[in-house]
């Protein structure tokens, strides 16, 4: 049991350390906050996993789904084929799964599509010396992170880990239901 608490204190001490040296040295520390609703969607490219070919997401001018995701998240993969069961062949909206894994990973992320039969892009996300290309313009800091932008490429909502997939889908299609009785107006 001592050492348990002299470990932990060395734990700590650690990390002070390390953050206080990084703060001394300039380091940027990076805790992004998450993309809100309002607030406009930036605009990317990666390639996707099955077809590779490029993908600019999310499109101007159509609803967009993107999820953020890993092949080491246990959640990511139980929503992943509950997503896919709620599209229809053809929808009115664009889905993307931007896997965090990136190229590390491209063969893994291929197998996995072709495994569950994913027909949506699974984008390879883009390391960047220590960052994510879109990942942290997202603001996103854990998986699953799933956005929908509406059709003028503003976030219309956001949410970061496990949620319910019915009750998800069952509030989009009221989102875009809403959209369409204002425009009509």
């Amino acid at each position: 049991m001592p050492y348990y608490r002299t470990y932990k204190c060395f734990l700590a001490v650690i990390f002070l350390l390390y953050f206080s040296l990084s703060a001394a040295k300039g380091d940027e520390i990076i805790f992004k906050k998450m993309l809100e609703p309002g607030t406009s969607a930036p605009i990317n490219k990666l390639k996707d996993a099955m077809s590779k070919s490029e993908f600019i997401f999310p499109e101007i001018g159509k609803w967009n789904i993107v999820f953020y995701w890993s092949l080491f998240c246990h959640s990511c993969l139980s929503e992943i084929p509950a997503i896919q069961r709620h599209l229809p062949e053809n929808t009115d909206y664009n889905v993307y799964y931007v896997s965090l894994d990136s190229s590390r990973m491209e063969k893994g992320l291929e197998n996995f599509g072709k495994k569950r039969r994913l027909n949506r892009p699974i984008l390879m996300e883009e390391l960047l010396e220590e960052r994510y290309l879109t990942a942290d313009q997202w603001g996103v800091s854990a998986t699953p992170a799933v956005f929908i932008t509406d059709p003028e490429g503003k976030i219309a909502f956001s949410h970061a880990g496990p949620m319910d997939i019915d009750k998800f889908f069952a509030d989009f299609e009221a989102m875009k239901k809403l959209e369409s009785e204002q425009k009509e107006q």
